[in-house]
């Protein structure tokens, strides 16, 4: 096997982890949209966490394969330059920028879920503080302030 041939391969497989990742997106965006399920949204988490670590091994791979063909790394302007010089690596290489850039949109997609998540949340701990007159909890540090030991519902 040839070292384009190896790269082909391993664009392939970075393609192929990529259409999984996005799969993991979507699977990510359902839980934040349409579940109360926090185990659910964990896993989904834990699973994109793997994905995200096998696409940087293939991405380590391609780089090895880049630096073996005289290119510096696998970075864009290596392998832009390879897919010029290469014709059989241009279609391998233009699939997985353009299922690179769908996950690049759909992440970006998740985060705002995410913050939309986090403010909301907030405002119903801002509220519950409120109405139960603890204020907050922990200080800007991050150290949980002390409490006033005061009045009881019942005396006696």
């Amino acid at each position: 096997m040839t070292t384009v041939d190896a790269l082909l391969d391993c664009l392939a497989s970075e393609a192929q982890q990529v259409e999984h990742f996005i799969d993991l997106l979507e699977a990510e965006a359902t839980a934040l949209t349409e579940s109360d399920s926090a185990d659910e949204l964990m896993g989904t988490t834990q699973a994109k966490q793997a994905a995200a670590a096998r696409l940087g091994e293939l991405y380590a791979r391609r780089s090895a394969l880049v630096a073996e063909l005289g290119g510096a790394g696998g970075d864009y302007a290596a392998m832009q330059d390879l897919a010029a010089r290469h014709a059989e690596l241009a279609p391998a290489w233009e699939q997985l920028l353009e299922l690179s850039s769908q996950a690049r949109s759909l992440n970006q997609r998740n985060g705002v879920l995410i913050d939309a998540h986090l403010r909301h949340t907030q405002m119903s701990l801002d509220l519950l503080r409120g109405i139960s007159g603890l204020g907050n909890v922990y200080d800007a540090s991050g150290r949980a302030q002390a409490m006033g030991v005061g009045k009881t519902i019942a005396t006696g």
